[in-house]
């Protein structure tokens, strides 16, 4: 499962100032060393930390630590910043990869 989050700009790519990752789930975890059948829940939570520490662009520019900033969204503006939570489930050699995303930047 991955914490995402980023502030993307019209026109620009997304600068990513949040990516946390952690396995809910491997092989390794299952005591019986089966393969899972049916379905399944993994309870879980995650701390986000209070700030993050984002890189000077400038040559020799030192790091700066910020508040994780609230979500924003605004019609019409031509920046935002959203927080996404993924879920990848792997699959088998010959079976494709699911991916999951909710997207927080609708206030949901």
């Amino acid at each position: 499962m991955q914490v995402k989050a980023g502030t993307t700009a019209v026109g620009q790519e997304e600068l990513v100032f949040l990516d946390l990752n952690t396995d809910l789930w491997t092989p390794s975890m299952n005591a019986q060393g089966k393969k899972l059948n049916g379905r399944h829940s993994w309870p879980f939570s995650i701390e986000l930390p209070r700030t993050v520490t984002i890189p000077d662009s400038s040559k020799g520019g030192r790091p700066s630590e910020f508040n994780l900033p609230p979500t924003f969204t605004e019609r019409a503006s031509p920046a935002f910043i959203d927080y996404r939570l993924v879920v990848t489930i792997k699959r088998g050699g010959f079976r494709v990869n699911q991916v999951y995303v909710h997207d927080y930047s609708n206030g949901r």
